[in-house]
């Protein structure tokens, strides 16, 4: 059923827009996102580039997903934003870690290093490649990201990460985990729920902590 959808492009098509209050805007389109999680959950059952009965799927998914790279390492598509870019570079990690292809590994290091740059100074990182603001729901995608590439031998700043791990904690409270901290901005949306709280046991996991109080 899910290889009967993928384009002859490599990529699978979803609405690629952004969600605004209760409504989400956007227009179909091919999809770095949806094609990165389709084509992990090909990986997970065994399929890789050239192996496996779905490996021709697998590898056109990766074709797609590096002619999406940009020359300043954004993986994006049609608008496409940093949670798409973080998945994305999560499957290449997979990808590379299990083939060692030159040509991902390429693309990957150019990936972790526009995440590297565009974590702001609180730690975390936001919808845009920009340095601004952020919140923890961009942050763990690339926070699982980050480990993914690392566990499959690209560099990461440890800098980043220990960074990163004290945005979350600070996005603490004693009910939960915030989308956005109190003390960053005036604006910040501090709204607490069981995903968010989630979000924030993954991120601390994906930097290293398992035991943080």
């Amino acid at each position: 059923w899910l290889a009967g959808r993928q384009n002859p492009n490599g990529s699978w098509t979803n609405k690629v827009g952004y969600k605004l209050y209760d409504d989400y805007y956007g227009e179909d389109g091919d999809s770095v996102d949806v094609t990165a999680l389709a084509c992990m959950a090909f990986v997970s059952a065994g399929h890789l580039p050239s192996r496996g009965k779905y490996g021709r799927t697998v590898e056109k998914g990766v074709d797609f997903l590096l002619r999406c790279v940009r020359d300043d390492g954004y993986i994006t598509q049609n608008g496409s934003r940093m949670y798409s870019h973080a998945f994305a570079t999560l499957f290449l990690s997979e990808i590379y870690g299990m083939t060692k292809r030159h040509d991902v590994k390429e693309k990957l290091k150019m990936a972790v290093n526009l995440i590297v740059g565009a974590q702001n100074k609180e730690g975390g990182w936001r919808y845009s490649p920009s340095p601004i603001d952020a919140d923890l729901s961009v942050t763990v995608s690339t926070l699982q990201a980050l480990r993914a590439a690392r566990n499959a031998g690209v560099a990461v700043p440890i800098d980043t990460i220990e960074r990163a791990g004290k945005y979350v904690k600070r996005c603490a409270t004693r009910f939960g985990f915030t989308y956005q901290t109190s003390m960053d901005y005036s604006f910040n949306d501090t709204r607490i729920s069981y995903a968010l709280t989630a979000c924030g046991v993954v991120s601390l996991y994906s930097s290293g902590e398992y035991e943080s109080r």
